[in-house]
C-alpha cells in the first residue's frame, strides 16, 4: 500500500496483435477505477534487436504485448484491500468501418491485493484506565484488563503491552526489585504481585506501554507505540482495631468499670468532661 503514485506492475503479456487491433473498454464504474490506469504496450523494438545481436541467429523474434497496471493515487489496505478489475478488449474498428473477422472482443479480470504496512499505531481504548480493588485482595488476583486496538494486519497489527513507572516497585529506590504489579504481555492483563495496605498505600499510577511488531530490518515500517496511563485506587477495609484514648477537661479519674471494653462506650455519666476515647489492647485503661 506505500507504492507511490506512477507505479507500474506488469500483468500479462499476450501476442502483438493485441496491442494493434485491440482497445481497452471500462465495463463499469466504481469508485477505486480511478486508483489505476489499464493499458497496453507493445514489449520495446530495442531489447529485440540486442537480443538478435548478441545471439547471432538468423530468425524473426515475436514482439509481445504486455498489459500494464498503473498506479493514479495513494493506496489505504485499511480502506480497500482487495480491488477487483474488470476490462473488455474490442477489436479496433478501422477507418472503412471493418473488423478483422479474425478478431473477437473478450474480458479480462483480475485481483489486485493491497499489502499491509505498518502505518498505523496502536489506539487504546481511553487514554486513561482506573481500577478499584480492596486492600485484602490476594496476591495473584486479575485486577483488570487495558485494550488497544490495530488496524494494521498480521504481525503489523499484534500488539504487546508493557508497564513502567516509580509506582510498580515495592521499593521505588530499586528499579531491579519486587514489583507491585505485572501485565500479561499478550492480553494486556494485570495481576497482583504483593499484598496490599491502604494505611501505607492507597493510589497506584504507573504507565502502559502498547507496541506494535513492524520491523524496519524488512520493511521501512518500524514498530509504532503508543501509551496511556493506569490508576489503581485501593479500598480501605477493617482490618484494624480501634484505640480508646480518654481525655478529661478537668482532672479527675475514671474507674475501670466506668468503661465497656465490649461495646467501647462509655458507659458512667462522666458529664460535663470532653473526652476522646482510646482503647488499649491491654487490660488497664488510663485517663
Amino acid at each position: 500500500e506505500d507504492v507511490p503514485i506512477n507505479y507500474k506492475q506488469l500483468v500479462d503479456t499476450f501476442n502483438e496483435s493485441i496491442c494493434k487491433d485491440y482497445s481497452i473498454i471500462i465495463p463499469t464504474s466504481n469508485d477505486y477505477e480511478s486508483s489505476f490506469y489499464i493499458y497496453l504496450k507493445i514489449l520495446d523494438n530495442k531489447k529485440f534487436n540486442e537480443t538478435v545481436q548478441s545471439s547471432k541467429l538468423n530468425y524473426v523474434i515475436q514482439k509481445k504485448c504486455n498489459l500494464y497496471l498503473k498506479v493514479l493515487t495513494t493506496l489505504d489496505r485499511e480502506q480497500y484491500s482487495t480491488y477487483m478489475i474488470r476490462r473488455h478488449f474490442l477489436p479496433i474498428i478501422y477507418d472503412n468501418h471493418t473488423i478483422v473477422p479474425k478478431y473477437k472482443p473478450f474480458t479480462i479480470q483480475f485481483s489486485v491485493v493491497i499489502l499491509d504496512v505498518n502505518d498505523h499505531s496502536p489506539q487504546f481504548e481511553v487514554d486513561h484506565f482506573r481500577f478499584s480493588i480492596n486492600e485484602n485482595t490476594p496476591v495473584g488476583k486479575k485486577i483488570g484488563q487495558v485494550l488497544a486496538h490495530d488496524p494494521d494486519t498480521f504481525l503489523n497489527g499484534k500488539i504487546t503491552y508493557t508497564i513502567f513507572g516509580d509506582d510498580l516497585y515495592v521499593n521505588k529506590t530499586n528499579k531491579s526489585g519486587r514489583k507491585m504489579f505485572r501485565i500479561e504481555a499478550d492480553s494486556g492483563e494485570l495481576y497482583l504481585l504483593e499484598a496490599l495496605d491502604y494505611e501505607t498505600k492507597s493510589e497506584y499510577l504507573f504507565i502502559v506501554e502498547a507496541k506494535d511488531n513492524g520491523n524496519v530490518e524488512t520493511t521501512s515500517w518500524p514498530s509504532i507505540s503508543s501509551y496511556a496511563d493506569i490508576f489503581i485506587y485501593v479500598n480501605d477495609v477493617n482490618d484494624c482495631q480501634p484505640e480508646i484514648s480518654l481525655t478529661l477537661l478537668y482532672n479527675e479519674s475514671i474507674s475501670l468499670s466506668s468503661i465497656n471494653k465490649e461495646n467501647h462506650n462509655i458507659i458512667n455519666n462522666v458529664s460535663p468532661q470532653i473526652y476522646s476515647l482510646l482503647r488499649n489492647d491491654s487490660n488497664s485503661y488510663t485517663a
